[in-house]
């Protein structure tokens, strides 16, 4: 029965991607099926044939600027990452020596932030080793932007240089995700998100998977922001809200948020 299920699986992926390459070519287009990959969630599938090419099946691939495995655990994205921040942490430690603290800045956010921000929500829950790597990363370009010493405690300059932690990027993108499709999570009975309706239920936690999900955390760290944030009437108001919250306090973690009376 699995492997007839496997099989009709196998044969309606090859007819949806008979029917994209039919579109491409009346459409003047091409299908790159040197780029073009298979990734399997909670399954076991094999290559397919179509016509004289082969589309590889992969443990994981590329899309969009992340590395997403059949496993969701985005370690190989947050590895790949590491390398790269690396590098912008060198680019700020050559910055500040040569041209400043202030250009220094602009180095980080080019290179750094904007890489830790870049798809944060979805590989934000990954396990705390692999985002501590991260983590250890930032802090150390943190050092270079406060000329600060190697063992020097990083709290203070993130609140200095108003930097967000790694974690409370997360949390800041997390919650604006939530805000913009919040009337998603409104109970059906429901038809207006109100002043005295402003907490959003969360998903039955059916098994471990589920509280380490995107969406669980998402809407758990939204319901624990202030009644007044969450009332904003703009996502421009509410982001801007939950910014100032989190530059005023270094979060190294998502428990210090949790256990933060806000």
């Amino acid at each position: 029965m699995a492997l007839r299920g496997l099989a009709t699986l196998s044969d309606i992926i090859s007819a949806d991607i008979r029917k994209i390459k039919t579109w491409c070519d009346a459409n003047l287009l091409v299908l790159n099926f040197d780029k073009t990959n298979i990734v399997s969630f909670k399954c076991n599938m094999e290559g397919l044939v179509i016509g004289d090419t082969t589309i590889e099946s992969r443990p994981n691939t590329k899309f969009l600027g992340l590395v997403i495995d059949n496993e969701l655990r985005f370690e190989s994205h947050i590895v790949a990452l590491g390398k790269r921040i690396a590098s912008g942490c060198y680019a700020v430690r050559v910055t500040v020596n040569e041209l400043g603290p202030s250009m220094g800045r602009t180095v980080y956010y080019s290179l750094i932030e904007s890489r830790l921000r870049y798809g944060i929500c979805f590989w934000g829950m990954s396990s705390l080793y692999l985002l501590n790597s991260l983590f250890v990363l930032q802090k150390r370009a943190v050092r270079y932007l406060g000329q600060a010493k190697p063992r020097e405690s990083c709290r203070p300059l993130f609140l200095r240089h108003k930097i967000l932690t790694l974690y409370s990027l997360f949390i800041l993108e997390s919650v604006c995700i939530v805000y913009k499709n919040r009337h998603h999570f409104v109970p059906p009975n429901s038809r207006y998100i109100t002043r005295q309706f402003l907490n959003l239920p969360l998903p039955i936690p059916t098994s471990t998977l589920t509280k380490k999900s995107v969406i669980y955390e998402s809407i758990k760290i939204y319901n624990h922001l202030p009644s007044e944030i969450k009332a904003s009437p703009t996502i421009k108001i509410f982001k801007r809200k939950v910014r100032k919250i989190l530059i005023g306090r270094a979060y190294y973690g998502l428990e210090e948020f949790y256990n933060d009376s806000l």
